[in-house]
């Protein structure tokens, strides 16, 4: 374009050939690079074009290239060559957006021509460029169909000249972890009952990717990959404490920072539930401790329910009882002896013991002062009337029997020193 600009305006002058006009162009600043929270995405930018150790130069024209991927062409502005060229020609360039570039390139020309000396000088802003992030990342500033003209109108392209290219760079600011935690349906489930663990994790600069749940009870890890459901559901079969770990990563900043991880833990109680039936009605103790628990064993003549804990360390067990089925004065005994602590409580319908003691393998052993008994006390009377009523009718049946099979005998008198009595 500035070829056939240069042959149809001005007249042709044959001259000896002089040097090179420039000896480099140059992106300047060549390096751009900023850090979030300086630039963000959206933030621009401005780079200028320059031409160095300008001797007799007429002419020039230049293009520009950019990544699309990082970078949004904004506009452009006319440098300084018309300050000491006087009065110039300039012709726009074309932009092509979607392949990041200018189809035509931006030309300058000194419009007076001739062998009037060009421009000369040391520095020379030929363009200032404005651009705009759309993501992190380096983008490529390249400049493209460099070409200089002298004062005798000859042409010059790369490597003649110099090319200095740029690169222009966002970075995020350092990724920050995420923030690990979760819920459970079920405060203190039951060993054997389903528990909905939710994971409620926040990622305070990107999202989390994955997630995986340790149960400490023996079963396998399970392995969350988002956006699948994050809630999953485990059963811990036997009675215990167990940790429950969550363990979750983020998506990272590629190609800057890497996915980082955390993790977050609770301690769960699964409780021990059983069964006892007194009289016909179902009374259940639940006990949650962090040993291994033995079936309990009801003594209702000593009004006792005793069971073996086994384990290592500090053990503890809470002990909920229905006080519809046992109350105090309490006993608590482990082998025989107080326990290391004691503390009962009492919330109106069921007491709540709770007890610490030295692990290995321990009977604990719980006296109640009262017990319901194997008839409850309101059918006590109704038991009374039916045995007395049953015990009348059998007395009746007999002596009835009897005076059918008996002949009649005259009254028997029996003679005894004091007293006379007279049985009929």
């Amino acid at each position: 374009m500035l070829l056939a600009f240069l042959l149809f305006s001005l007249p042709i002058v044959i001259q000896q050939a002089a040097a090179v006009p420039i000896t480099k162009m140059s992106v300047v600043p060549t390096q751009n690079s900023w850090t979030e929270p300086t630039k963000t995405i959206g933030s621009t930018f401005t780079v200028d074009i320059n031409v160095y150790n300008a001797t007799g130069l007429r002419a020039w024209q230049v293009g520009v290239a950019w990544d699309t991927k990082i970078l949004d062409f904004v506009s452009y502005t006319w440098g300084n060559f018309r300050n000491y060229a006087g009065f110039t020609l300039r012709i726009d360039p074309t932009i092509n957006e979607t392949l990041g570039k200018w189809a035509t390139p931006a030309s300058e020309t000194w419009a007076t021509g001739g062998v009037d000396g060009g421009v000369t000088t040391q520095v020379v802003t030929l363009l200032t460029l404005t651009f705009n992030f759309t993501a992190y990342g380096t983008s490529p500033l390249t400049i493209i169909d460099a070409v200089v003209v002298d004062w005798a109108d000859v042409t010059y392209t790369p490597p003649a000249f110099a090319l200095e290219q740029g690169t222009a760079q966002l970075v995020p600011a350092p990724n920050v972890a995420p923030i690990a935690d979760f819920t459970i349906d079920v405060a203190v489930p039951t060993a054997g009952q389903i528990a909905n663990f939710t994971d409620v994790s926040i990622d305070p600069d990107g999202t989390i990717v994955n997630a995986t749940w340790s149960w400490s009870d023996g079963t396998p890890d399970t392995v969350v990959i988002y956006p699948d459901g994050k809630t999953v559901g485990h059963v811990f079969a036997v009675a215990g404490t167990y940790r429950v770990t969550l363990t979750v990563w983020d998506n990272g900043k590629p190609p800057f920072y890497p996915a980082l991880w955390t993790l977050t833990y609770k301690d769960i109680g699964v409780l021990a539930s059983f069964a006892f039936n007194v009289g016909g009605h179902v009374y259940k103790l639940t006990v949650l401790t962090n040993t291994t628990i033995s079936t309990p064993i009801l003594d209702e003549t000593q009004q006792t329910v005793s069971f073996n804990v086994t384990g290592t360390g500090t053990g503890y067990a809470n002990v909920t009882i229905p006080e519809s089925f046992m109350q105090g004065p309490w006993t608590v005994l482990v082998d025989n002896s107080d326990p290391s602590t004691l503390d009962i409580k009492s919330n109106g319908t069921h007491t709540f013991i709770y007890l610490t003691f030295t692990l290995s393998t321990r009977t604990i052993k719980i006296t109640a002062g009262w017990m319901v008994p194997e008839f409850p006390t309101a059918l006590i009377p109704q038991i009374l009337i039916i045995l007395i009523a049953t015990t009348t009718a059998a007395i009746i049946s007999k002596r009835t029997k009897q005076s059918k099979t008996r002949p009649s005998e005259s009254p028997k008198s029996f003679f005894c020193t004091g007293c006379c009595v007279n049985f009929s």
